[in-house]
């Protein structure tokens, strides 16, 4: 099957951004997405060749030694992709943290957290979720260990 999609040259350039960070969350995390993920490593690749033979040179470069297009640094790490990726990484963190620090006290208190999803225990008990949110936000990384993990075990003994 073979469909053509009618873009303009800043459509293109939207849809290349969106295929960069998609490729970054996908194949970034692999050492050999080559082989690990080759349907969707494979797939970037032609979307490369196409924007580097459409003209997109400040975008896409060609490497004879590896017979790969890359994104060229200022496309990848330097432009607006970066930083969209950045605020996905650092907001995944943030909530990634909650979700394991509220799911850890979640199974203290009440013994049953395997099996369940995350918005059922939220559902069950919003206002320990609320405490851990307010915790993380409040206190970061720095005190997180010595005050956000001490005053949730706190809290549970006392529930």
């Amino acid at each position: 099957m073979s469909k053509t999609i009618d873009l303009s040259k800043k459509d293109f350039l939207t849809f290349l951004k969106m295929m960069l960070v998609a490729d970054r969350v996908i194949c970034g995390i692999h050492v050999k997405p080559e082989i690990e993920v080759p349907e969707y490593f494979n797939f970037f690749q032609k979307i490369l060749k196409i924007a580097y033979d459409q003209g997109f040179k400040d975008q896409v470069e060609y490497s004879s030694e590896f017979k790969m297009y890359f994104p060229t640094r200022d496309f990848d790490d330097e432009g607006e992709v970066s930083e969209l990726v950045d605020e996905y990484d650092e907001e995944g963190f943030w909530e990634d943290l909650t979700h394991k620090y509220f799911g850890f006290l979640y199974q203290k208190k009440y013994g049953d957290a395997n099996g369940k999803l995350m918005i059922e225990m939220i559902i069950k008990d919003h206002d320990l979720f609320e405490t851990v949110e307010d915790d993380i936000l409040k206190n970061g990384l720095e005190n997180f260990r010595n005050t956000a993990i001490e005053q949730g075990v706190k809290k549970l003994a006392k529930s």
